[in-house]
């Protein structure tokens, strides 16, 4: 194996590698046909459910959405989530002045990433207000590993469209492999080689155990 040290980053997720484009773009168009729409993206660790929403949150735009991204594994308060929700309903300067509206008629879409971290009610309980909003056009798109009691509660009655995110075919992960080679100063699939990656891919459960694999293989033979 040739003398070079890729970065591979197996805990840090990152858009540009995201392997789940379909089921995103998607989402996003049942979220503009909505006003209420109601996602949950389950999956195990690894699997690429951060991922899945930083897409979203970077991409959404292009289709005239409004992202508000939290990830609630890094803590999140009731009073810093309503402060942002509220700036990102509050119409802008022309139609709150002559128009007299009271939000954006934009439509948003909220993102709460690793939801089970999120142990107070309240937040739970203003998200189900702001979707009964009729003057707003929201969508919600929750992850976590598992389902959250919490959540089924507060949300009772509330249609909930599932995600399963599982390990995309073989594939589909190479090239994501590949993209994060390059962009750390390999060639292809160099220094491993293609054999050694498709090899590693098919005894892996998830993307990050194949990047983990991967570095660890690097260490011991660089």
């Amino acid at each position: 194996m040739p003398d070079i040290t890729l970065p591979l980053n197996p805990n840090e997720p990152n858009p540009n590698f995201m392997m789940y484009q379909e089921l995103a773009r998607k989402l996003i168009l049942k979220a503009l046909m909505g006003n209420d729409g109601c996602f949950w993206i389950f999956g195990e660790t690894g699997i690429g459910k951060t991922t899945f929403l930083l897409w979203l949150k970077e991409f959404s735009s292009l289709y005239k959405l409004v992202p508000i991204f939290f990830h609630a594994g890094e803590g999140i308060e009731f009073g810093e989530l309503e402060k942002r929700i509220e700036e990102a309903i509050k119409p802008s300067f022309f139609p709150r002045i002559f128009l007299r509206r009271k939000v954006t008629k934009k439509p948003l879409l909220l993102l709460v990433d690793e939801i089970e971290y999120i142990k107070d009610k309240e937040i739970f309980s203003y998200m189900v207000s702001k979707l009964d909003d009729p003057d707003l056009h929201l969508a919600v798109v929750f992850s976590s590993i598992e389902p959250v009691e919490m959540v089924k509660k507060t949300f009772k009655g509330r249609d909930i469209e599932e995600i399963s995110l599982e390990m995309p075919p073989k594939e589909i992960v190479m090239e994501m492999v590949r993209k994060r080679i390059e962009a750390s100063g390999g060639n292809e699939f160099q220094p491993f080689g293609r054999g050694v990656v498709e090899s590693v891919i098919e005894k892996s459960k998830t993307p990050r155990e194949v990047l983990i694999k991967l570095e660890e293989i690097e260490e011991k033979e660089g």
